[in-house]
């Protein structure tokens, strides 16, 4: 005897699995309440979503040092840590000045330095936004079609999926046959995230600047100003973890959600989401998310709007964050702040329902 059993996800599994037993052997009420019992939520992290993260965070660890020592040859300083050779940064060969005599540069030189760093950084990242953006959502449209398939998705490694992420928008419009409407989302999210990119570059540049206009108004040795500058640096990679944290968990609950609304068979039927956090998650979290069921949809008016679906607690609305936000004014969505690592699984709170009150009745 064959069974297909469709819709499957880490999550689910057990309420389906009960029901199949009971069709399949009704006397077997033991062993469906056990499965039934062991239902819950799990709170795993995806490991390839870490590793696309790790990536991330190494590229600009790795722009930040080639900036340091650059800077620090080009200005005649002392590279604090360097066990390789980094690209060369320039500022036309020249170096402005000698931080043992405190000669200050002019306002043309202090130009020349700050136009090379923003032309560094500009170069170095201008595709970043585009990158990480159209590859998260791309994962969380791969991750949603595995999990409806019955895969484990908490437990995929980034080299199981090589080659079937995308980079480039018009790649993974073309993999999903998606409209420009359809993909509204990731041209608002890469826009995001390019402002974001071009305030943490700018952040840095002028902290650059401060530093080296401190370390000759206070005529500081090449070593303090050497390891004030690497400090410096240091601080911005911590800014970048932060902002790629929140942008990649963003951008993959995004492509999750995206593409059950997208591939969804039954759109006459609400779309159930379950929000699963991890144990050490926050009050906000815990109170807003973990275990609660919402309804997802694409209509904006209907964020913070109640439901009578006895089955959810209200709306998830595609896009919507909590961006400006107080937390007593969070919505129900994912990241619901920075550092957020609660994501969303598809329900069937109607299945589970009935399957409750078969059982019940045994």
């Amino acid at each position: 005897m064959d069974i297909l059993l469709k819709g499957i996800n880490e999550y689910n599994y057990g309420g389906k699995l009960a029901k199949v037993i009971k069709a399949v052997n009704g006397s077997n009420e033991k062993l469906a309440k056990k499965i039934q019992k062991k239902q819950g939520y799990k709170t795993s992290e995806i490991k390839v979503q870490e590793q696309y993260e790790a990536q991330y965070l190494k590229l600009y660890e790795k722009i930040t040092k080639d900036l340091y020592a650059g800077l620090t040859r080009a200005l005649g300083l002392k590279i604090m840590k360097a066990s390789d050779d980094y690209l060369p940064f320039k500022i036309k060969g020249k170096v402005f000045y000698s931080p043992e005599t405190g000669i200050p540069l002019t306002n043309k030189e202090w130009r020349s330095i700050k136009d090379a760093i923003a032309k560094f950084l500009g170069y170095n990242t201008e595709t970043l936004q585009t990158r990480l953006a159209t590859e998260q959502q791309s994962l969380g449209a791969i991750l949603q079609r595995m999990e409806s398939q019955g895969v484990r998705i908490a437990d995929i490694t980034k080299s199981q999926i090589d080659g079937k992420v995308y980079q480039k928008p018009r790649d993974y419009k073309a993999e999903y046959k998606w409209s420009q409407e359809q993909l509204y989302g990731l041209d608002n999210n890469i826009e995001r995230l390019g402002n974001n990119i071009t305030g943490i570059n700018d952040t840095l540049r002028k902290k650059i600047i401060t530093t080296l206009n401190d370390g000759i108004s206070n005529k500081m040795s090449k070593s303090e100003i050497s390891s004030n500058l690497l400090f410096t640096m240091e601080g911005m990679n911590r800014d970048w973890e932060r902002m790629v944290g929140y942008e990649s968990q963003s951008n993959l609950q995004y492509g999750y959600l995206n593409t059950e609304l997208k591939f969804n068979p039954t759109p006459e039927e609400p779309i159930y989401m379950q929000a699963i956090s991890q144990g050490d998650a926050c009050k906000y979290c815990k109170a807003l998310l973990n275990g609660k069921v919402y309804i997802l949809t694409e209509d904006a008016g209907k964020i913070g709007k109640p439901t009578k679906d006895k089955y959810a607690e209200g709306y998830t609305v595609l896009g919507a964050t909590n961006i400006g936000n107080k937390p007593m004014s969070y919505i129900a969505t994912i990241p619901l702040h920075p550092y957020c690592r609660c994501r969303w699984v598809r329900s069937y709170p109607k299945e589970f329902a009935e399957l409750e009150k078969d059982i019940s009745k045994k």
